[in-house]
């Protein structure tokens, strides 16, 4: 299945790119779907500023037993989503929670 690419708004009024080659990664049933309401309703919303970038990074469930963490960067005066995760591991839950800044 070709994915095109998308632009969806988050919570906080930030037009966010999701290229369409970023789902190549992850072939899965409804993952297009998914990745637009993980941006689009996060449970959680979290800004880490490494001095010249600032990442954000939007965690929710999906469904009964997954959950999908997308990390978003600032190009060119656009946020446009970088890596999406399938039912990431709490270690990196944490580390995100312990270097950044909860929005949402």
């Amino acid at each position: 299945m070709a994915y095109e690419s998308r632009t969806v708004t988050d919570p906080l009024g930030n037009p966010v790119l999701l290229p369409g080659d970023l789902f190549k990664l992850t072939p899965k049933a409804g993952i297009y779907d998914d990745a637009s309401a993980v941006i689009t309703k996060p449970a959680l919303v979290i800004e880490i500023n490494n001095g010249n970038e600032i990442e954000m990074y939007y965690f929710r469930s999906i469904g009964w037993d997954h959950t999908m963490l997308i990390t978003v960067r600032q190009k060119n005066d656009r946020w446009e989503a970088s890596s999406l995760e399938r039912d990431p591991p709490n270690e990196i839950l944490a580390d995100i929670m312990k270097k950044g800044r909860q929005l949402l």
